[in-house]
């Protein structure tokens, strides 16, 4: 999996995310639950700033080191009820602080339109949208209040000029209330990380596996890239296995490089769950892909020419292999990859069109790494010369199909 990476946003949404934290125990406390390896209110701040809104406030009249801790570096603000909260009579979006939206919270959020005297509430109580004329008093109820929910009741009770309409009914998100809350939106979080566009093996395998690991990492201190590094070394001790031509160390080299690509797939989930997405991460991701590509088809190349002491035809069909897997990486690299891009991931198509033709869907279809599976089964048969040689003839013409790609482009 590529890990995707993320830059600032340059322009804000004009709305006003505002988390109260008005009951000092439990409210304090949910803000700081561990969900998936960040504390709450870090991830609504990156996920709400990740979707284009960037003006998100804590407010408590206590500052808390902990809660600073957890925002540090998000851009969220944390400030007093009293004060220094200044709404500026825009729309102002009111979040329970126990509440962790679900991935498309925020981008259905962006196409609410509220107008300057109408409250939109959430059905189930956890948030609710003002427009600007609502906000203008939010000051004082915030000082009246000891919890969110006597906030939403005094807007409700307050506010009569605004009209009601119930509008959040389509939004979702879950209440972080225990442990066995954290735990089901760990695994909506997990789920969320499986990608539509995987190849059969490696979403009904890797990528159960990669999840399971991904699930244990999330609580430490292991980074995406620490795990490409991994995921690199399993691969390269792999390829070493293929330049024995023993079927046992053949066996071995194909379990290892099925390894490198089931572990591959937990550097983005952890860069994505995380929000610890980079170009440099994505980078790094795609090329030791293709540098462990390369080393196992030349190690097979050796490791058959070993075997069948002939080093014309083996070693003919590695570098028939290794060369058009290095032109085939090179080629997408340049056409998809090497400009600067504000956001999503780095590597999805070798096609940059959004009209996605059938000979690039088949390109895509071809990049999958559901191959690995053929090694193994070879690899048990003691016939993985023919997979080098199918890597021999497939490699180059897909080099050429990715050039007709882009001449067409």
């Amino acid at each position: 999996m590529q890990p995707e990476f993320m830059q600032k946003n340059d322009h804000c949404k004009p709305l006003t995310i505002l988390i109260p934290i008005l009951d000092k125990k439990y409210e304090l406390q949910a803000c700081l639950s561990n969900v998936a390896g960040l504390p709450l209110s870090r991830r609504v701040a990156l996920m709400a700033d990740k979707a284009g809104f960037g003006n998100l406030v804590i407010v408590t009249d206590v500052r808390q080191e902990r809660l600073k801790k957890a925002l540090a570096g998000t851009g969220a603000q944390l400030t007093t009820t009293t004060h220094e909260l200044q709404i500026n009579h825009e729309p102002v979006l009111l979040l329970a602080p126990d509440c962790l939206p679900d991935r498309s919270f925020f981008v259905r959020l962006g196409e609410i339109q509220i107008g300057s005297d109408e409250m939109l509430l959430w059905d189930d109580g956890q948030a609710i949208l003002l427009g600007g004329h609502g906000s203008a008093s939010l000051s004082h109820h915030l000082a009246h209040a000891h919890c969110f929910g006597q906030l939403l009741s005094a807007l409700g009770e307050a506010e009569q000029p605004l009209q009601p309409r119930k509008s959040f009914h389509a939004l979702a998100g879950t209440s972080i209330r225990d442990a066995e809350d954290c735990r089901r939106a760990e695994t909506m979080l997990l789920s969320g990380l499986v990608k539509a566009t995987e190849g059969w093996m490696a979403l009904h395998i890797n990528r159960k596996i990669s999840l399971a690991v991904t699930s244990r990492l999330m609580h430490t201190a292991v980074t995406p890239n620490h795990m490409t590094w991994v995921s690199m070394i399993l691969g390269l001790i792999g390829a070493a296995c293929f330049l024995s031509p023993a079927q046992s160390m053949q066996i071995w080299g194909a379990l290892f490089f099925l390894a490198h690509s089931i572990l591959d797939g937990c550097d983005g989930e952890l860069a994505r769950l995380k929000f610890m997405e980079s170009r440099l991460g994505g980078i790094l991701d795609f090329w030791s892909d293709n540098v462990v590509h390369v080393s196992v088809f030349a190690a097979m190349g050796v490791g058959w020419a070993a075997a069948s002491h002939d080093s014309v035809w083996p070693l003919l069909c590695a570098g028939l292999a290794v060369g058009g897997t290095a032109a085939s990486a090179s080629l997408v690299y340049m056409h998809t990859m090497h400009a600067e891009k504000k956001s999503g991931p780095l590597y999805t198509s070798v096609s940059t069109s959004k009209q996605k033709s059938a000979v690039v869907r088949i390109a895509d279809i071809l990049s999958r790494r559901d191959f690995i599976y053929l090694v193994l089964l070879l690899a048990l048969l003691g016939q993985t010369h023919w997979f080098l040689i199918m890597t021999a003839i497939g490699a180059p013409i897909y080099a050429l199909l990715l050039i007709g790609i882009m001449i067409r482009e």
